[in-house]
């Protein structure tokens, strides 16, 4: 009976891992609101400093729909593939939106880089 138990939950938890965004990184954030989903991530603050990595999985015709918000401070963002091709760069995202095209299906990086920046950023995989 544990065995089985145990290899539901096993089960349950690679399934449920495989094709999620994980993030990882280095960074200090006040008054903050993070979501992640299967298809999804964003960041709302008072304060980011430092940076945080996003890595997905992604079909081919992927694009991913972006909408960063800037009151101060300054906020990069490097897009790349597992291969190190870069998708899309800036070193200093200011308030809007816009839609990066992905290439073959596969993994994906977007590395956000904050220095005291205020605002936020909201990704959507389309």
């Amino acid at each position: 009976m544990k065995k089985a138990v145990f290899l539901t939950i096993l089960v349950a938890l690679v399934i449920l891992t495989f094709g999620c965004i994980n993030s990882t990184g280095s960074f200090v954030v006040k008054s903050c609101v993070s979501n992640q989903t299967k298809n999804a991530f964003s960041m709302s603050y008072d304060s980011f400093n430092g940076y945080k990595t996003y890595s997905f999985k992604v079909n081919d015709g992927a694009s991913l729909s972006v909408r960063f918000v800037t009151d101060s401070g300054t906020l990069s963002c490097e897009v790349r593939d597992a291969n190190g091709n870069e998708y899309y760069r800036n070193d200093n995202v200011l308030s809007g939106s816009l839609t990066i095209p992905l290439g073959d299906s596969g993994k994906y990086y977007v590395t956000l880089t904050a220095d005291h920046h205020t605002g936020a950023f909201y990704f959507d995989i389309v």
